[in-house]
């Protein structure tokens, strides 16, 4: 089971349907997932990565899982945080709940 929360709209563009879209052309959005590594060195590519798919392929928002327990919870708000203020992609953080429990998830979405 999972839930999701959005760590805000700090993206400089949008895409909302426009007004010359028709049923032939319907509006075409996506975006990109993300799971944090586990070193410095995947970190840093990541952000890199991020950085590069942001500006070149523009996606509505990035996703950043939150690991199983909240175990990659540091790197998991470093990764959006970084997307967030230096990519100016929204985000959206994929929580993860296996293994957590009502009071632990309570505490992680506080």
């Amino acid at each position: 089971s999972t839930a999701s929360a959005s760590a805000g709209s700090s993206s400089s563009h949008s895409h909302p349907p426009s007004d010359d879209n028709t049923s032939s052309n319907p509006p075409f959005f996506y975006s990109f997932e993300f799971f944090p590594p586990k070193t410095e060195a995947g970190l840093d590519n990541l952000f890199t990565r991020i950085e590069r798919m942001a500006h070149r392929l523009d996606p509505l928002f990035v996703d950043v899982t939150w690991g199983e327990a909240g175990t990659t919870a540091a790197r998991t708000l470093a990764v959006a945080s970084h997307a967030q203020r230096f990519c100016g992609v929204d985000v959206l953080m994929h929580l993860t709940c296996t293994g957590l429990t009502r009071e632990r998830l309570a505490e992680h979405l506080r």
